[in-house]
């Protein structure tokens, strides 16, 4: 552990939060022949339904906060059609002009619509829901989940104290632990960066995995963050990763935390983690 002076800032001012940062999902029906159902009522109905495919994505994928708007990151769903080929399309938004991925399924199966003609103005909504569901989240959940991690869950970390002193190989999230609790286990990758102007900035990434126990994150005494172990570091993401070394917070001094990631989230880990420490603690 280190005395306090050997710290660099940890937790800029406004950043504090009890949830991860938004993820926001918008959609647009981007067809005619659609879209002329609902005329002056279009948008309405749009954002309707990027809320239910926001609540979709909250109960298939967790953790990030999904919810609608057309902000970046942004999730961006929209119907397109080609001649007869009738598609969902989804592409994930870093920013106006960054791109993590895109994926398209089928919105009908061939000579659907000539067999059963086209879904009415109230079939609409749950027809997207369920071809989104089914042809974006099941059969696209692996790929879209590699590019969603590349979204930060938070941009701010807190301290771990014991006797006054810091520990040197924890941190806090600003993650409501109640909520959160789920992640034990789950492996995140906190970036610290040191300005250089007018160099780019140098950057650490720190490996650290979530624990089974809540913390109070520092300045907001009713938060019970989620308390995350350092496992390994590197300067660049090319490199090995290395052990901790009890000096860490020297080595991070000048160093302020950028984002936080979750790379591997560990849904079955925490109710077999407590279980077992429950088995252990009244073993003794």
């Amino acid at each position: 552990m280190f005395p306090r002076y050997f710290l660099f800032l940890l937790m800029p001012l406004g950043l504090f939060a009890q949830e991860s940062l938004p993820l926001y999902v918008s959609f647009d029906f981007d067809v005619e022949e659609v879209a002329a159902h609902y005329g002056n009522d279009q948008t309405e109905k749009e954002k309707e339904i990027a809320a239910m495919l926001s609540a979709l994505c909250v109960q298939q994928i967790g953790f990030w906060t999904f919810q609608e708007g057309d902000d970046y990151p942004n999730l961006a769903i929209s119907l397109v059609k080609d001649t007869q080929l009738w598609q969902m399309k989804v592409v994930l938004k870093h920013d106006e002009t960054s791109v993590s991925g895109e994926w398209e399924c089928d919105l009908f199966e061939l000579n659907e619509i000539d067999l059963e003609g086209m879904p009415g103005k109230d079939q609409w909504p749950q027809k997207v829901e369920t071809v989104f569901n089914e042809g974006i989240l099941k059969d696209n959940m692996s790929p879209l989940l590699e590019c969603i991690r590349q979204i930060p869950v938070g941009k701010t970390v807190g301290l771990v104290e014991h006797e006054s002193e810091v520990v040197y190989n924890m941190f806090v999230l600003p993650l409501d632990f109640e909520k959160y609790q789920d992640l034990t286990n789950s492996l995140f990758r906190i970036d610290f960066k040191k300005d250089r102007t007018p160099l780019p900035p140098l950057t650490i990434y720190v490996h650290s995995r979530a624990s089974c126990y809540p913390f109070e994150f520092p300045g907001i005494p009713m938060l019970s963050g989620v308390l995350v172990e350092h496992e390994k570091w590197q300067k660049k993401k090319t490199d090995p990763l290395q052990d901790i070394p009890e000096d860490f917070l020297t080595i991070l001094s000048g160093y302020k935390p950028g984002s936080f990631y979750l790379l591997d989230p560990n849904r079955d880990s925490w109710r077999e983690g407590c279980e077992m420490m429950e088995i252990a603690g009244g073993s003794q």
